[in-house]
């Protein structure tokens, strides 16, 4: 990029900064956030976060992150300041470095993803996104020095299963370089490089690997046998994936206004078919980006069919591994385009995708913008508000009984303290995807531990639940509903907080 470019980077990029601050700041963060801080801040070593970790099925490099930060500070807004910069640092090497016009870089970045879905949302993914941008960016200097690119795949590797995935596809490009190339053939760091990508997506296969009491594994289903409802399912993700825009409802977040429509099947895999021909017609000049966008698309998509479906932040690296390959592709060297007239319409050809990629990218900004002021105006989960609540009243020192365990966990996060959990049958913070887990609580059960815990700590309980009690069992001398929160984003966390009163003698 020319020098004369540098303040409109640096513009965008405080813009990105005092967005996501202000984003940060706003909100609530759910389940799914706080379960990695609390599984690193609790325990007191690190072979104790990758030992219970493997219940996760996340791989270690975000667990390893937040362990250190945890030691740092107890507060889980280290792990947002944190992930702040892993997102402000991947909008960074957009601006900088990739080849897209000044419309499609800002699209990007302040699309759905980088700004929503990897920004604000507290998760492994960001990591892995910023990754692979930093692959991309040092692949044009450093094409002929394949050891300086197999060290952010190694770290990408160990972030999910999906950047796992498309490691796995960028690694055997790369693989065909080495060997179809003399002058890298000859370097024994050629080899050396292909060694840490395999060693890396080795050790994220080896913390997924099965766990005997795991609820995950022993529910877990490969469909290996061919099912055309699931293959269609899947095949609309592309679409979906591609173009984020979520329903205009309250509880929009892991919807998309294409389902809304009711499409006939044929138009969502017109529509499918269509996305692709437009890759493949960006592409077809570039054979190694090619080749990384059909590998990373066909095995997310594979993954999807075989193992999880998945939710749109799962589905988002269908449109990031598009989105590399063609920066690949754009900063790749040329070749020949043949006589004027070819070239002609080479260049017509292309201006027409760029355009149609240029109104993709559009809708996520759109898509973006709407996500963020949603999250602005509305609370994305209500653990903050209770957390808050019981503080207010005075309530932080009295013991908790909880449920559901993964519902209530945020609000044990934003105490800083534990919560019992009658389902796991342990008092704890995080959960524990174990077997050992009841899937049903019956409402005694829950009065029957507030009650002891009166008896134990000689004090009232407090009872914080995601559904309410049945009004036979409240009763002024017994047990009070203190306060029953509104709804949120994420349509299960919200809370009815109860006393239990002790009964002292």
């Amino acid at each position: 990029m020319k020098a004369k470019t540098f303040p409109a980077v640096f513009l965008l990029m405080a813009v990105f900064i005092i967005v996501g601050v202000a984003a940060m700041a706003g909100h609530e963060m759910w389940r799914d956030e706080v379960q990695a801080w609390l599984q690193a801040r609790d325990h007191t070593s690190l072979s104790g976060v990758i030992q219970d970790t493997r219940y996760e099925k996340h791989p270690l490099a975000w667990f390893v992150i937040l362990f250190v930060l945890s030691r740092i500070a107890a507060d889980p807004l280290i792990m947002q300041a944190f992930h702040l910069c892993l997102a402000s640092l991947s909008a960074f090497l957009v601006f900088k470095y990739s080849p897209f016009s000044l419309i499609q870089k800002i699209c990007v970045v302040f699309g759905y993803y980088l700004l929503f879905e990897y920004g604000v949302i507290s998760r492994n993914y960001a990591l892995g996104v910023l990754c692979l941008f930093l692959f991309c960016a040092l692949y044009p200097r450093f094409r002929g020095k394949p050891l300086v690119l197999s060290l952010p795949l190694f770290v990408m590797a160990n972030t999910s299963v999906h950047a796992l995935i498309v490691v796995i596809a960028v690694g055997l490009v790369l693989g065909v370089e080495v060997f179809g190339r003399k002058e890298l053939r000859r370097r024994w760091q050629s080899y050396l490089a292909l060694v840490i990508i395999g060693l890396g997506g080795i050790l994220a296969i080896f913390q997924l690997r099965p766990v005997p009491d795991s609820l995950f594994d022993r529910t877990a289903v490969l469909h290996l046998e061919f099912n055309l409802g699931l293959v269609q399912d899947v095949l609309k993700l592309l679409p979906r994936a591609y173009i984020p825009v979520p329903q205009f409802t309250f509880h929009f977040w892991n919807t998309n206004l294409l389902d809304s429509l009711s499409l006939p099947l044929v138009g969502e895999l017109a529509g499918t078919l269509l996305l692709m021909l437009l890759a493949i017609g960006l592409l077809r000049r570039k054979p190694a980006a090619l080749m990384i966008y059909i590998l990373g698309t066909a095995g997310l998509l594979s993954w999807f069919y075989l193992a999880n479906i998945g939710f749109t932040r799962h589905h988002g690296f269908l449109f990031i591994v598009f989105f590399a390959s063609l920066w690949l592709a754009k900063a790749s060297p040329g070749q020949a385009a043949g006589p004027p007239a070819e070239r002609g319409r080479t260049l017509l050809g292309e201006r027409g995708l760029n355009g149609v990629l240029t109104v993709m990218l559009f809708a996520q900004l759109m898509a973006g913008i709407y996500a963020l002021g949603m999250d602005f105006v509305y609370p994305f989960s209500q653990s903050k508000n209770v957390a808050r609540i019981i503080r207010n009243k005075g309530y932080q020192k009295l013991p908790i009984v909880g449920d559901f365990d993964y519902v209530v966990s945020p609000v044990s996060g934003y105490l800083g303290r534990r919560i019992y959990y009658p389902r796991a049958g342990r008092l704890g913070s995080y959960v524990r995807w174990d077997t050992r887990r009841l899937p049903v609580v019956k409402p005694w059960l829950l009065l029957t531990w507030a009650e002891r815990y009166c008896w134990m700590k000689d004090s009232d309980c407090l009872i914080l639940m995601n559904y309410s009690f049945d009004q036979k069992y409240e009763s002024p001398d017994t047990l009070n509903l203190l306060v029953k929160t509104p709804r949120a984003i994420v349509k299960d966390e919200h809370y009815s907080l109860y006393l239990y009163k002790h009964k002292r003698k």
